[in-house]
C-alpha cells in the first residue's frame, strides 16, 4: 500500500466547515477500487462540533464517478454521475481525541459545520 494523500481538517466553529458528501475513492481512483480512508481524531468530534457522517453499506454500489484530468491538465472535471445515497442516510460517528476511524474509499461520508461554542 502507497499512501498518497493527508489532510489536516480544522473545524473551527467561526468558519464555515462543512465537508460536502463524497467518496475518496472518486477522487483518488484505483483498479481494483482499493483505497481506504484513515481518519483521526485530534480532539473529541461530537455530532454538534461536526463530527464525521457516513452512509452505511454505501460502498456496495461502488462509485459511478471519478475526477480526471481534463485535456491532460492541470484542469480537472468529473466523469459519470455521483449517485450520493438520501440525506437521511447518514450516521454520525462521534469520536474521542485519539480514536480511529478506518473506511472504505467507496462509503459516502460528509461533516456539518462546527456549531459547538468556541
Amino acid at each position: 500500500p502507497t499512501p498518497v494523500q493527508s489532510m489536516v481538517m480544522f473545524k473551527q466553529s467561526e468558519f464555515a466547515s462543512e465537508v460536502s458528501a463524497h467518496q475518496d475513492s472518486a477522487y483518488i481512483f484505483t483498479d481494483p477500487l482499493s483505497t481506504l480512508g484513515f481518519w483521526v481524531a485530534l480532539e473529541d468530534a461530537c455530532e454538534e462540533a461536526g463530527c464525521l457522517q457516513v452512509s452505511p453499506g454505501s460502498h456496495r454500489s461502488g462509485v459511478t464517478y471519478r475526477m480526471v484530468l481534463q485535456d491532460g491538465g492541470p484542469t480537472t472535471c468529473f466523469e459519470g454521475n455521483a449517485e450520493e445515497p438520501p440525506a437521511d442516510g447518514y450516521v454520525s460517528l462521534p469520536v474521542k481525541a485519539g480514536d480511529a476511524v478506518i473506511f472504505d474509499g467507496a462509503v459516502w461520508h460528509r461533516s456539518s459545520p462546527n456549531r459547538a461554542a468556541a
